[in-house]
């Protein structure tokens, strides 16, 4: 459906992001690095938190091989994924496992990123549960890219779960999570819901002209479309004017409600900023028939 498409354009889905460094904050991984030490660990991280992950791989892989540690095998892993070789990466991580580092989280969140950045999303999603049980449920961004991975699979109710668990987990209620939730619940039909968190999205997020689009949307399947065309008009005034689904929708209702002069604005609008379609050409024509234009 062509509204579904606008839902997940404006929101900005987007894939798990790479883990940045070693060990994560609240991480309980850093008792898998007992007894790595010494230049080419510290030469290691230096490089590699300072963006020059090529040289960083290269010390890792040293100290690899000078100590056996499986944990410096699962950083030269890090620099991997950073350099972008994913297939690499991945062999890397299942090494890293098979040497007896599976009980330890970051290793699966990483190997879940780089399944993803090879679009292999079914073993993504696995790994992501790994982090899970081996966290205790209490991993909120695994259960954030959990939420984005299902609902790639179309599993809404599934996502749903994990996302309200990322908002309850994060003490500023992760605004991300909060619009993918509020979308969740749309795609799932739960009109109400989504108006809901769309609403605390807006209000934490207030710059995002995507939310209020999505909040617009949700409203008006909602059947409440004075309050859905108030959220296109905010959404406007927060792009300055540049949001073609915005127009597109208001020109829907406004046709709905014979406002055809303001219809055909918006549709203009729409079409002029390249948003256009067979479909919406034929809408467009339409009106302004029925404007005896």
């Amino acid at each position: 459906m062509m509204l579904r498409v606008f839902l997940l354009m404006m929101i900005g889905l987007q894939g798990p992001l790479p883990q940045q460094l070693n060990v994560r904050a609240g991480s309980t991984s850093v008792e898998f690095y007992e007894g790595l030490e010494g230049p080419l660990y510290r030469q290691g991280l230096g490089l590699f938190e300072s963006g020059e992950y090529g040289l960083a791989l290269a010390r890792f892989e040293e100290l690899y091989e000078a100590e056996s540690h499986p944990a410096a095998l699962f950083l030269a892993g890090n620099a991997l994924y950073q350099l972008g070789e994913f297939d690499r990466a991945i062999d890397v991580y299942l090494r890293v496992i098979d040497e007896g580092l599976d009980r330890m989280p970051d290793v699966h969140y990483n190997l879940a990123n780089a399944y993803y950045g090879k679009y292999r999303r079914q073993e993504a999603i696995e790994s992501f549960r790994r982090v899970l049980e081996l966290t205790e449920d209490r991993d909120a961004m695994a259960h954030y890219h959990l939420g984005i991975l299902l609902d790639g699979e179309g599993a809404h109710e599934e996502s749903i779960a994990h996302y309200l668990r990322t908002v309850e987990l994060t003490d500023d209620g992760e605004p991300l999570a909060r619009q993918h939730l509020g979308v969740a619940y749309f795609m799932n039909g739960q009109y109400e819901e989504s108006v809901e968190e769309l609403e605390i999205y807006v209000g934490q997020v207030p710059n995002d002209a995507g939310g209020y689009l999505n909040l617009g949307i949700a409203l008006r399947y909602s059947g409440r479309m004075d309050e859905a065309l108030e959220q296109f008009d905010k959404s406007l005034n927060v792009s300055g004017d540049h949001l073609p689904p915005a127009h597109y929708e208001l020109a829907r209702i406004y046709s709905e409600r014979g406002d055809h002069r303001r219809a055909i604005e918006h549709f203009e609008a729409a079409i002029a900023q390249g948003h256009t379609s067979p479909r919406i050409e034929q809408e467009y024509e339409e009106v302004k028939r029925k404007a005896g234009g």
